[in-house]
């Protein structure tokens, strides 16, 4: 709708430079509801508004004394289920999402506080004497290339920001 008010101002502007369409738009709709509110076209929207009211205002007292009747007998239930409205249900993902976001960042820093820890790097466990062919091609104590701590410590924060973004 905006875009339709931008492009038709722009038009306007250039078949007519001094055009003020906000100006106008004030003046054309003070008019309106001047009309609008003359005492003739109050009182006939009052009566269509009655008009189409009428029909519930006369079942009310019905309902009334049935909510009543069933108050007083004891039969009256209510039937209320959870998560029955849509935004009920983003409310509670949005709340699950964020606190198994919270897990995650805190299982990073964990790790990242491991990883600061250790000195010269994680290591592979010894393989067993029994498994032949592998113990013989991998030596007992290798050591993988371990990037350096700040590196880890970015990686999760870069994680944790990205998996924030992903679930808002």
């Amino acid at each position: 709708m905006f875009r339709a008010f931008a492009t038709l101002e722009g038009t306007l502007r250039l078949l007519r430079p001094g055009f003020d369409l906000v100006g106008q738009a004030r003046a054309v709709g003070s008019r309106r509801i001047a009309e609008a509110l003359t005492p003739d076209r109050m009182r006939g929207t009052l009566e269509d508004e009655l008009a189409a009211l009428l029909p519930m205002l006369r079942g009310l007292p019905r309902r009334i004394d049935r909510i009543g009747d069933a108050l007083e007998h004891g039969r009256l239930r209510l039937n209320i289920r959870l998560f029955a409205d849509d935004q009920d249900r983003r409310l509670v993902t949005g709340l699950l999402h964020q606190a198994l976001l919270t897990v995650i960042g805190a299982a990073a820093g964990v790790m990242a506080v491991i990883l600061l820890d250790t000195g010269d790097g994680p290591r592979r466990a010894t393989l067993s004497r029994r498994s032949t062919i592998f113990g013989r091609l991998v030596p007992s104590r290798c050591h993988a290339p371990v990037p350096d701590p700040q590196v880890w410590v970015a990686a999760g924060r870069f994680m944790a920001t990205v998996l924030a973004r992903r679930w808002r």
